[in-house]
């Protein structure tokens, strides 16, 4: 049996090579290297801590939610001063979405002991 979610994996996946394409993109159209180095290294840590969510090591979740927190914040800066939707503000949504999943889908719903309670 899996132990992890396997929708929450993909959307970390999905999320890395998200950034991995930006920061790609980012240098093949600006002849950005801080863009690219940018991309490569947070979609590197964002598919590290994947592979350990896959791996139910504790640390994952909490990693992954520090990545997309700080991108989050990053993407926010550069829209702040830019206010160009695209890439920055749809990237902050796109981050904020990632940790709404990721906290959301990992808090239980509801106490599971009085579920199993027989009186």
């Amino acid at each position: 049996e899996d132990l992890y979610d396997r929708p929450l994996l993909v959307l970390f996946l999905s999320y890395g090579a998200l950034i991995l394409t930006g920061g790609l993109i980012g240098f093949v159209l600006k002849n950005s290297i801080p863009s690219l180095i940018s991309g490569l290294l947070f979609s590197f840590l964002i598919f590290a801590l994947s592979l350990f969510y896959l791996k139910n090591h504790p640390i994952a979740l909490k990693g992954l939610i520090a990545v997309a927190s700080f991108l989050f914040l990053f993407f926010c800066y550069r829209y702040s001063h830019s206010f160009q939707f695209f890439p920055s503000g749809m990237m902050a949504i796109v981050s904020l979405f990632v940790l709404f999943m990721t906290y959301f889908r990992n808090k239980p719903c509801c106490p599971s002991n009085h579920l199993n309670e027989t009186k």
